[in-house]
């Protein structure tokens, strides 16, 4: 009797030891788990800056690509009264011309 309880108290021991090993792990754990939170927290805030800074700078290229398109406009409307001027300038030297051999003028 006196041996088994010998055993049982040898057992508790190496229990205690088996609980005081896992409390200190969870220790360990908790630290751990502590600074896996904190760098999450930096992730998101660098995150949120980030998304900040890219919806301005969308903002500036939407208005850079407003001002540029305009300008392809004016410049499309300035091209075809360009052309329309060098076409009657042609058609009226063309018929000078022909004016001239048929002695019209």
């Amino acid at each position: 009797m006196e041996e088994r309880i010998l055993k049982l108290e040898s057992d508790v021991a190496h229990i205690r030891s088996d609980v005081s090993d896992l409390k200190t792990d969870v220790r360990e754990l908790r630290g751990d788990v502590k600074k896996a939170n904190d760098s999450i927290a930096d992730v998101k805030r660098e995150v949120t800056d980030s998304r900040g800074e890219m919806r301005s700078e969308f903002a500036a290229v939407r208005s850079e690509l407003k001002l540029a398109t305009q300008d392809v406009k004016y410049s499309s409307k300035l091209g075809v009264a360009t052309n329309i001027i060098s076409h009657l300038l042609i058609s009226g030297g063309v018929l000078a011309v022909v004016a001239r051999a048929f002695k019209w003028i």
